[in-house]
């Protein structure tokens, strides 16, 4: 997975968020991490609300 999040900041130039790597396995953020490259489109940041309960 290392290497994937390296490959994301490398094209991105900007960190995979935090906030997906610890809700996902690996496997599903190495295949994310492959399709927004594939697709030119970065990972976007979930947005949260303080009012609701998760």
């Amino acid at each position: 997975m290392e290497e994937a999040l390296e490959r994301y900041y490398k094209y991105f130039e900007e960190n995979y968020p935090l906030i997906i790597v610890g809700t996902a396995s690996e496997e599903e953020i190495i295949r994310r991490i492959d399709s927004r490259i594939a697709e030119n489109k970065p990972e976007k940041v979930p947005e949260y609300e303080d009012e609701v309960d998760y």
